[in-house]
């Protein structure tokens, strides 16, 4: 759009030619203009076209004594069609003139107003825009348990870290997201994965899969032309740090013997966090997969779960995978229905419910384990010392003790694959192999070896 002054348009009225006149200044400089419709093929004719003629000629209007009469006589429809025309002209030059349009370059005037009323249409909090990426990516639609702690997962990341941290820390951007950039990306993830608090620090892997997040949000705006740029491409990942761990130090046997004795019968005794740690001890089960277990999960005569696509993240659509149910765990699940008063016919009732019946929130248990594990290193301050002891860290230390418990029995890897549900053994050994188990020692493995 120009910004120019302008005289309005008026219709002259020669002989045989009729012109809208006007005059456009831009930068003091006048420019004289002429129009007879040409501008504008909607209107489908011009001021001097054939058509308005009759008997060859353009009729005239005769002003006399306050009478009007048209020459020829018959040329009175022709001449008010050609002043209605002229009125729907001046109309639309008008209308443009206003706008701020040049009319000789309305086609780029008018992509520009497209443009701004695109711009002013936009809201460009981040909150608003992060409503409209879980329109785009269905977050609302009928989605698994599964999905639907993923989608949990997404939006409390958003609402608290993200915006929760440009909240306190760069709140202008809170507003506008499109003075993000990748410094801001790159010194917000660099803020939490370098932090000093502990409960506070991001993991190599967590920092990563935020990162993912953040990068699939801004792609998704630019995809609809939100944004032109994504702030978060090309930002380098973490590195492993090499603690051969990742996220999670795995318990010694003595630990976990102290944990499960103190949850069993201890002064926190507590039997729903017994079963819970008890399933990731001996079946391997993961913690967001536990949250969805079902009755119809569980085969306790059979001493089996059977894991289905709609709550394990490894399991394809349509296909049960078995998971052993150790000897020393199904007294805890059997005590923890017994004591919660789960019905066990009724197949779509929750092993873990929250008190409303409803699937535990993904942090429900942390303060409960934060809290054992506090009172613990108080009564035995020799252990317990390991900075990334978690309650997930219950998964990786049952894998590791099974492991060295049966390091000569040549089907170890295959029961551990099985219970982990691995696609294939390569990704067991990879994920033995994070967790420090020498499995290179073994010629009992040759087997394993053999397989990939």
């Amino acid at each position: 759009m120009n910004s120019f002054e302008f005289t309005t348009p008026s219709l002259h009225k020669g002989k045989d030619k009729w012109l809208i006149r006007y005059t456009l200044t831009v930068n003091g400089k006048s420019d004289y203009r002429k129009e007879a419709g040409t501008t504008y093929p909607e209107v489908r004719a011009t001021l001097n076209s054939k058509d308005f003629k009759v008997d060859g000629v353009f009729p005239i209007e005769i002003v006399t004594n306050g009478k009007k009469k048209y020459v020829p006589e018959s040329g009175k429809n022709a001449y008010k069609k050609r002043e209605q025309l002229a009125e729907k002209i001046i109309l639309l030059l008008t209308g443009e003139l206003e706008d701020g349009i040049d009319p000789e370059k309305s086609k780029a005037g008018y992509q520009a107003i497209a443009q701004k009323q695109l711009e002013e249409s936009k809201e460009w909090s981040i909150e608003k825009n992060l409503e409209f990426y879980y329109k785009k990516i269905n977050i609302y639609s009928n989605i698994s348990e599964r999905k639907k702690d993923s989608a949990y997962n997404l939006k409390t990341f958003f609402k608290n870290q993200f915006v929760g941290h440009f909240e306190e820390h760069n709140k202008e951007l809170v507003n506008d997201i499109r003075l993000i950039t990748k410094k801001h990306i790159r010194d917000y993830l660099d803020y939490y994965y370098e932090h000093p608090d502990p409960k506070i620090k991001w993991a190599y892997r967590t920092t990563n899969t935020r990162k993912g997040w953040i990068s699939a949000f801004f792609n998704k705006l630019v995809e609809y032309e939100i944004l032109t740029v994504n702030p978060a491409d090309n930002i380098l990942g973490k590195e492993a740090d090499g603690s051969g761990r990742g996220d999670y130090e795995i318990f010694s046997k003595e630990e976990v013997g102290i944990i499960f004795k103190e949850l069993e019968s201890g002064k926190l005794a507590n039997k729903r966090m017994e079963a819970f740690g008890k399933i990731l001890y001996y079946a391997y089960i993961r913690k967001a997969e536990m949250r969805r277990i079902r009755m119809k999960h569980i085969d306790l005569p059979a001493r089996k779960f059977r894991m289905t696509a709609d709550i394990s993240k490894k399991t394809n659509n349509g296909k049960k995978y078995p998971v052993l149910i150790n000897q020393l765990l199904q007294p805890a699940i059997e005590q923890w229905i017994e004591k919660k008063g789960i019905d066990v016919t009724d197949d779509e009732a929750l092993l873990f419910p929250n008190p409303n019946g409803f699937t535990l929130s993904k942090n429900f248990l942390d303060k409960t384990w934060n809290n054992l594990l506090d009172a613990l290193r108080l009564e035995h301050p020799n252990l317990f010392k390991k900075k990334n002891q978690t309650i997930y860290s219950l998964k990786s230390s049952g894998v590791t003790h099974l492991f060295y418990n049966n390091k000569n029995r040549p089907d170890v890897i295959k029961f551990i694959q099985q219970q982990c549900r691995h696609q294939n053994s390569n990704t067991t050994e990879i994920y033995l192999k994070s967790l420090d188990c020498n499995i290179e020692e073994e010629s009992n493995f040759s087997f394993f070896q053999a397989e990939h």
